[in-house]
Order: C-alpha cells, then structure tokens, then sequence
C-alpha cells in the first residue's frame, strides 16, 4: 500500500502530523532508550533475531533515526520503504505474526509512557 494510502487508511492528518514533529524535541533525549527496549523484546521474542554487539548497535542507530523520521517526517515513499524493509527481515526469519505484534506493542507502549511521562493528560 502506498504511503498516502496507509496515512489516509490510520486517519493521520496534518494536525497529527505537526502534533508529532512537536513532540520530537522532548522525545528525542529517550530514543535511544526506547530503542532498547525494543531490542530487547525482539530478543526475547524472536531468538532468530538476537543480533552480535556490534549488530544491536547498528540496529540502535537505525532504530532511533526510522524514530526521528517518524517524528518529524516527511511520511514519503523513503519512510515507508525502511518500515517495509523492517518487516520483510522478520518474514526472512521466518517470525510468527504473534512474535511481530508483541514486539511492534513494545515499541508503541514504551512511545506511549514516554510521551504521557513528558506531557502528562490533564
């Protein structure tokens, strides 16, 4: 599905997507963090994928810049194609669905914390 598809198919609109760029400055100091988390869930999950030291920090780095883009934008063809690319390696392994569901949960419960953590609801 194209990227303008996906967009429209999650009902993000401009406002949601400036409301996100916003919450870049405050997050940014946590990714790495949040990144982590999310490893270590692969790794609990999905054993195939427990990456060498020197692969985790290379999938650190990728995982906090793919989370400053999905921040700040631009949502184009490029961002998609890194979120394709994440998932096509999962399917490589041969990853159950349910191990893909937990972990892609990690990472947006751990968003989530942080962002109620900095901007707590009133």
């Amino acid at each position: 599905m194209p990227i303008t598809g996906l967009l429209k198919h999650v009902g993000m609109s401009e406002q949601d997507m400036a409301l996100l760029r916003t919450l870049h400055e405050s997050l940014q100091p946590h990714l790495q963090d949040v990144a982590s988390t999310f490893i270590a869930a692969i790794v609990e999950s999905i054993p195939s994928l427990d990456p060498s030291s020197s692969e985790r920090e290379r999938l650190l780095s990728e995982l906090v810049a793919w989370m400053e883009r999905g921040l700040l934008g631009p949502y184009d063809e490029a961002f998609s194609a890194t979120r394709a690319a994440f998932i096509a390696k999962m399917r490589d392994c041969d990853t159950p669905l349910e191990s893909m569901f937990v972990v892609m949960s990690v990472l947006r419960l751990e968003y989530q914390a942080r962002v109620l953590a900095l901007h707590p609801v009133e």
